[in-house]
């Protein structure tokens, strides 16, 4: 943390990713870390980066990982991505690297077969 901002430094402490996020999680196996941004109202929006700080998804959206019994890859697994102002779903596929936008009323996920199948549901803005 440098002038209360988030970013990355390496195990010899050298910065990778300069500091720039009001919240930043770990990356997680899949090179993928969870960041935010505090909006006025007090709430985060968040997005996605890569190891090299490349934004994956933009800091739009409320973000949840995926929940317990319902991962794509394991411990990778995806998250679900909620848009407040437009009231839909999307996801973001950790092991495929696939985004969903926001498009959905409702989006299910699971993981069978050992494919990713993915259902989504609702109407269509």
């Amino acid at each position: 943390m440098i002038n209360d901002k988030w970013g990355f430094a390496n195990n010899d402490m050298d910065i990778v990713i300069p500091a720039q996020w009001d919240y930043a999680s770990y990356f997680r196996a899949s090179e993928v870390a969870k960041v935010g941004i505090k909006q006025a109202d007090g709430n985060y929006l968040y997005g996605l980066i890569d190891v090299e700080g490349n934004c994956v998804v933009p800091c739009e959206y409320s973000i949840h990982e995926g929940e317990s019994g319902a991962y794509f890859a394991g411990e990778d697994g995806y998250y679900h991505i909620y848009d407040a102002q437009s009231k839909l779903c999307g996801y973001y596929d950790i092991k495929n690297r696939f985004f969903c936008p926001p498009i959905y009323e409702d989006v299910i996920l699971w993981f069978r077969n050992e494919k990713n199948i993915v259902t989504a549901y609702g109407t269509l803005p």
